[in-house]
């Protein structure tokens, strides 16, 4: 049994307000900046066919060519050959966590407590190697959406 239908959606917003004054006049700095993505069953860009999510309690290196699935209850592996939405987010109170990968440009990053990363890209990046979450690691949430196989 495998996946046969599969959708998608990623929606940032960032806005920001800066002011400054002086004795003459203020100025300001408004800016809004969206960026949303949608994904649906397929292998070509912009489409996935795998997601793997799980909650880390400890330090960890995932082989993306061997992570054991984690939806709809089905046994097996996944094999990544493209990631192309990554979330990252250490859901702890406290300790910073490490997160490198390669594939996605990730020498070593750092997240605090509470600190989270989201990368996506429709073409994607090649899924070599593992992703590796390391430091103090006791609730770290890990998404990974891409294209791939699925053994069962």
């Amino acid at each position: 049994m495998s996946i046969s239908q599969f959708t998608s959606s990623l929606s940032a917003t960032l806005r920001w307000t800066a002011a400054s004054s002086d004795s003459l006049a203020t100025t300001t700095d408004t800016q809004l900046l969206t960026h949303t993505a949608s994904k649906v069953y397929g292998t070509g860009s912009g489409q996935a066919n795998i997601i793997w999510h799980d909650t880390l309690n400890s330090a960890a290196t995932l082989s993306l060519s061997a992570l054991p699935r984690s939806i709809l209850g089905i046994a097996g592996n996944y094999s990544f050959s493209s990631v192309r939405t990554l979330r990252i987010k250490n859901a702890a109170s406290s300790g910073n966590v490490t997160v490198t990968m390669a594939a996605c440009g990730l020498s070593s990053l750092t997240l605090p407590p509470g600190g989270v990363i989201v990368i996506d890209s429709p073409p994607g990046w090649t899924a070599s190697g593992t992703l590796a979450i390391g430091g103090t690691v006791t609730a770290v949430e890990v998404v990974l959406i891409g294209v791939g196989t699925g053994e069962s």
